[in-house]
C-alpha cells in the first residue's frame, strides 16, 4: 500500500489484530534454546523486527537473527 491513501478493509484489520495476539515460539539453532512469547509486543521489546519474525512465521524465510520462529497453535 506504499503511496496509497486507502485504509485497510475491516477483514484485513481483523486478520492483523489476530496475528498480533498469537503466541510465537523462538528456537536458537545452535543451542536449541526455546522461548515462547505471548504476543509480538513482547518480542519487539527485545529489539527484534516485526517483519523479520513475520517472514519466518509465514514460511517466507527460514531464519531471523539466528533463530527459527513459528506461531503456536492454540
Amino acid at each position: 500500500m506504499y503511496g496509497k491513501h486507502r485504509e485497510h478493509s475491516d477483514e484485513t484489520k481483523k486478520k492483523i489484530s489476530e496475528s498480533l495476539k498469537k503466541k510465537i515460539k523462538r528456537i536458537h539453532l545452535e543451542t536449541g534454546e526455546e522461548k515462547i512469547y505471548a504476543s509480538i509486543k513482547e518480542i519487539l521489546l527485545e529489539g527484534f523486527s516485526r517483519v523479520g519474525i513475520w517472514r519466518c512465521c509465514t514460511k517466507r524465510s527460514k531464519l531471523y537473527k539466528g533463530y527459527s520462529w513459528s506461531y503456536l497453535e492454540e
